[in-house]
């Protein structure tokens, strides 16, 4: 009995093809080499289960659509499909975290600023009633100032305040003094003042008296030079009405 799966005595068994390789499944498909895919829906490749049609591409059945992140390249060796661009911080981020620490370090500015001026003992011209006691007895220590003397205008013109220079207007004298260089000057015998303003230096006070002694005060710009020139005019003028006075700014 011949078996239904056996060929027809009418069909001849057709011999193997390419080398040994069985015949295309379908009468019009080419045959299929080793590690060719199936070029047919039907073909077993496709099925779920079946291995992918080219090595490194996903399987048919994972569900993961060529072309989208996470999907190696559609090719071996290709550029990989659509990768996640890289993260990148927005320019706003850069500019407002400058503009909070520009406002953080110059509110520390301002802070340390006051600190330390309220810890800085005051400078410029100091007139009467301003003149700390301390800075007084100082002066009396030093021998620049009697002890019976009305202080009347002070300035301390080191920068450190130390008093290494100095200039003091008494009711009897005008006094400069520079380390250990001094000069007095009673205002009896004051002949002229004259003041001026040089470019990097400030008010510039030049007394001279009758006898040929002379001496030269500097005051600081934004040191109020004009007040200690106000006052030393008024009180001279008390004992030498006609004393030259030459201002380079009028009174």
């Amino acid at each position: 009995m011949r078996s239904p799966f056996s060929n027809p005595p009418d069909r001849p068994r057709q011999p193997p093809i390419d080398g040994g390789h069985p015949p295309p499944a379908y009468p019009s498909a080419p045959p299929a080499h080793p590690g060719e895919a199936p070029r047919y829906a039907g073909a077993a490749s496709f099925h779920p289960g079946a291995p992918p049609a080219y090595p490194g591409l996903p399987s048919p059945s994972s569900g993961a659509p060529y072309g989208h992140p996470g999907v190696p390249p559609a090719y071996p060796g290709g550029p990989a499909a659509y990768l996640p661009a890289p993260s990148r911080i927005s320019p706003w981020v850069w500019v407002l975290l400058g503009a909070l620490l520009l406002g953080l370090g110059t509110c520390g500015g301002v802070v340390g600023l006051a600190v330390l001026g309220s810890q800085l003992e005051p400078g410029g011209v100091m007139i009467g009633g301003d003149i700390p006691a301390a800075k007084r007895d100082a002066l009396v220590e030093r021998g620049l100032c009697r002890q019976e003397d009305r202080l009347i205008a002070f300035y301390d013109g080191s920068l450190s305040l130390d008093m290494s220079e100095v200039a003091l207007l008494t009711t009897d004298r005008v006094v400069f003094a520079k380390d250990a260089y001094v000069v007095a000057i009673p205002l009896a015998s004051v002949a002229s003042i004259d003041h001026r303003v040089e470019g990097v230096i400030g008010d510039v006070i030049v007394v001279r008296a009758t006898n040929g002694a002379h001496l030269r005060i500097e005051v600081a710009h934004l040191n109020d030079g004009i007040s200690f020139l106000d006052a030393l005019e008024d009180e001279v003028r008390k004992s030498q009405p006609d004393v030259i006075v030459r201002r380079q700014t009028p009174r």
